[in-house]
């Protein structure tokens, strides 16, 4: 993958990122400096439940709703219960306390500096303090993005 000097990295973190910090990065509209793309998914705080599938190319990035984070869904493991190899793979996902929550992001640019890229990215998650107020804190944070197709799904539960 190293043609014209293209290359990749995975970002991964285990803390959500904080809506408003987020939105003001993607709404800066300058992209992520190097990067000509990046997929993947991502936990935003005040949406706790639900997984966040994230594509950017340049300066333009969708996010929209992949379902319930394995974590909130209780019946999850009867539903893979003959299928072993998809719920081993699930299962590597899980760390405590957040289960399979988790920002997992691959970015793809070129001459790419990948520590001011994941600062960068670092900046918009919650903070020590912010984690420490928890998801019933998270959820009353002020959220700019749009309602996601399949939001309503987490309310009605």
């Amino acid at each position: 993958g190293e043609h014209y000097g293209i290359k990749s990295f995975v970002y991964r973190r285990r803390r959500p990122f904080h809506p408003q910090r987020l939105f003001g990065l993607l709404d800066a509209k300058k992209g992520i400096q190097g990067s000509l793309r990046s997929k993947g998914f991502c936990w935003i705080a005040s949406r706790h439940s639900v997984s966040i599938e994230w594509n950017m190319a340049g300066k333009i990035c969708n996010l929209e709703s992949s379902g319930l984070w394995y974590a909130e869904d209780s019946e999850w493991k009867e539903d893979f219960a003959d299928e072993p190899e998809i719920l081993k793979k699930i299962s590597a996902d899980f760390q405590d306390p957040w289960g399979d929550r988790r920002v997992e992001l691959v970015v793809i640019g070129v001459d790419m500096d990948k520590k001011a890229i994941a600062k960068e990215l670092d900046a918009c998650l919650l903070n020590d303090e912010e984690m420490k107020a928890g998801p019933e804190a998270w959820r009353n944070y002020v959220d700019p993005f749009p309602a996601f197709d399949g939001d309503e799904e987490e309310e009605d539960e």
